[in-house]
């Protein structure tokens, strides 16, 4: 399949797209015969295996969502959808929420889809064999993937900063503890901050190991924080600002509150912050081979 561009009909109808023209073996045959499925188009088995391979194909589209926060929504329509969802208020429907989107934000989604994963997206696309089912697939996986973001700050952490004096006196270590790299930076940033973590001799003490360490993930997080970066960083501090105090966790939510304050008046603490991010990647892809290699 060709690389889209954003002008293309087919990106631009991305965010009102319809349901996607698959059916399961007992749903009512796509041709409008009246017949189940089974029973029309998909009666031989080579028709089931391209069907499975098909739903297969907009299964692992949607997933490529939640490899990157790029692929994540970042727009209000969406949020007050999400907020409504979880309030109770209304039911979550893809379509609702990919409506929700806008153009320029499904354009934005599917392009970033399309610079990270350009391979696998035109592999993926294919084995869809509709071009629009593929799109629909990608923002249905990107309303998903973004609903994490709007979850309270987990009760571990919070327990944990309540009841460390340390943290609970330090606003930016409480703060940077409700919060996952990975909500901010790309596995590829990750990668790129382990590369120059790497290139720290090992002989060097402890002290200067770690000022090194720092200074790398200062330059990384400097030169690779875009515009995209602080919108997303902000929100994320706004949305866990809208959030406390929690209850129960009285010293946490003043500490977490102090550093969203903080984060809002100070740009010394904002690159800070965006830089222990990235640290929280480092090391990450190794940790899942280790995981597969016990699973295995």
């Amino acid at each position: 399949m060709a690389r889209m561009r954003s002008g293309e009909p087919g990106v631009r109808s991305a965010a009102y797209a319809g349901p996607m023209s698959v059916a399961a073996r007992n749903d009512p045959c796509p041709c409008g015969s009246g017949r189940k499925y089974k029973k029309c188009c998909g009666f031989d088995r080579a028709s089931e295996r391209a069907l499975e391979d098909r739903l297969t194909a907009v299964e692992e589209i949607a997933r490529l969502a939640f490899r990157s926060p790029r692929l994540v929504p970042l727009c209000d329509g969406y949020d007050v959808w999400v907020r409504a969802v979880l309030a109770g208020e209304m039911d979550a429907h893809t379509d609702e929420a990919i409506a929700t989107l806008g153009e320029d934000e499904a354009m934005r989604i599917v392009e970033s889809c399309l610079a990270l994963y350009p391979a696998e997206w035109s592999a993926l696309a294919a084995r869809c064999q509709s071009e629009q089912d593929a799109l629909t697939a990608l923002l249905g996986g990107a309303v998903a993937a973004g609903i994490r973001d709007h979850r309270p700050p987990e009760s571990a952490d919070l327990e944990l900063v309540d009841a460390s004096d340390d943290l609970a006196g330090d606003p930016f270590e409480a703060l940077a503890l409700c919060l996952d790299g990975g909500q901010l930076w790309d596995p590829a940033e990750g990668r790129e901050a382990e590369r120059a973590i790497d290139a720290i001799p090992d002989w060097v003490d402890d002290d200067v190991y770690e000022s090194r360490w720092q200074d790398a993930l200062d330059d990384i997080a400097a030169r690779c924080t875009t515009d995209w970066h602080r919108r997303r960083l902000a929100r994320l501090v706004a949305r866990i600002g809208e959030q406390l105090p929690c209850e129960g966790f009285p010293r946490a939510s003043t500490a977490v509150l102090s550093g969203c304050e903080q984060f809002q008046a100070d740009d010394a603490f904002r690159l800070r912050l965006a830089a222990t991010l990235l640290s929280d990647l480092v090391g990450r892809d190794q940790l899942r081979e280790l995981r597969a290699l016990f699973a295995a």
